[in-house]
């Protein structure tokens, strides 16, 4: 009798959690469009909506590649610039530098790194002795001295042998010409107490709207193809895996064509900066400035001789 209980206690249980399982299937039947985003079709209803999206984004990838170089600089000039520049204007617009200087122009496009040498040559006032690495504008704490700054380590310009040093110049530019380009810039808009061109504001812009768009791309294209590994391996959905690395291609090659037509921007962009800076360092410093002196930086007080018949009077 005892066992016959039990028998019946178990058909029971059995039977309420046969209907709770229905009740679920049951609900998320109602929020899975007809099983197509839940259920056995899932994987598969997916994939095909993959491969018709990677179609077009790799037709998008091919058209941004045929669009990319030097003709797609004209874009910045859809991007707004700014009324507030900063400072008093340049000599030559940045868009005109090139017809002033079209050596530094050529130079630049061909090689940056030697360019920039020049580049910081002139706007130091052909004096490297006030040289140091990034001008002390990369000074700071870096790596475990973010976190403690006992622990290394802390950079300090002219504290390594660099001031003065043309070889660490050429290491600078060598490694770094785009971070050497703009820190030449910083230390002339400050020295000369320029402000920004409008087209430099223009470029900006685009780059940064590019940039994110790129970033966006390139990252959407990576969970794509990380979570198609995951269904093959782990679920054994390879024709999703398929489909799912075919768009996450798609979408970083979209993202690498941005990032190509960006590359040309910055270099032709940087070419002309650099042309506008060599003309604006050939000019006189405004309001009579000698060289080496910063605009805003203040400037110790003048000697005064004092009178011979006030050396002997006592306060």
């Amino acid at each position: 009798m005892a066992g016959f209980v039990k028998k019946a206690a178990g058909a029971v249980g059995m039977e309420q959690e046969v209907e709770t399982l229905t009740g679920l299937t049951s609900c998320c039947t109602c929020f899975s469009l007809g099983g197509a985003c839940l259920g056995p079709d899932c994987f598969e209803n997916t994939a095909t909506c993959m491969d018709a999206l990677s179609e077009y984004t790799e037709l998008l990838g091919r058209v941004i590649g045929c669009l990319v170089g030097p003709w797609c600089f004209p874009i910045v000039y859809c991007f707004p610039t700014s009324d507030d520049l900063g400072g008093r204007e340049w000599d030559v617009k940045m868009e005109y530098a090139c017809l002033k200087q079209p050596h530094v122009c050529c130079c630049s496009l061909c090689c940056l790194p030697c360019t920039q040498f020049g580049v910081r040559y002139k706007v130091l006032d052909d004096d490297l002795s006030r040289y140091k690495c990034f001008q002390g504008r990369a000074d700071g704490p870096y790596c475990l001295a973010v976190c403690k700054p006992e622990l290394p380590f802390t950079f300090e310009a002219g504290t390594i042998g660099d001031a003065g040093n043309p070889l660490c110049l050429c290491l600078e530019v060598a490694c770094c010409p785009l971070c050497a380009f703009n820190v030449s810039r910083e230390v002339q808009r400050d020295d000369r107490g320029l402000g920004y061109d409008p087209t430099e504001i223009r470029v900006n812009n685009c780059l940064n709207f590019f940039g994110q768009i790129a970033q966006m791309c390139f990252c959407a294209g990576c969970c794509l193809k990380c979570a198609g590994c995951c269904a093959g391996c782990c679920l054994g959905e390879d024709d999703f895996a398929e489909s799912s690395d075919r768009l996450g291609n798609a979408c970083i090659n979209v993202a690498h064509g941005i990032w190509r037509g960006m590359r040309w921007i910055i270099l032709i962009s940087t070419a002309c900066m650099s042309a506008q800076m060599t003309h604006e360092a050939a000019l006189p410093k405004p309001d009579g400035q000698q060289s080496g002196d910063v605009i805003g930086q203040a400037q110790p007080p003048q000697q005064v001789q004092m009178d011979p018949g006030l050396k002997g009077t006592q306060c």
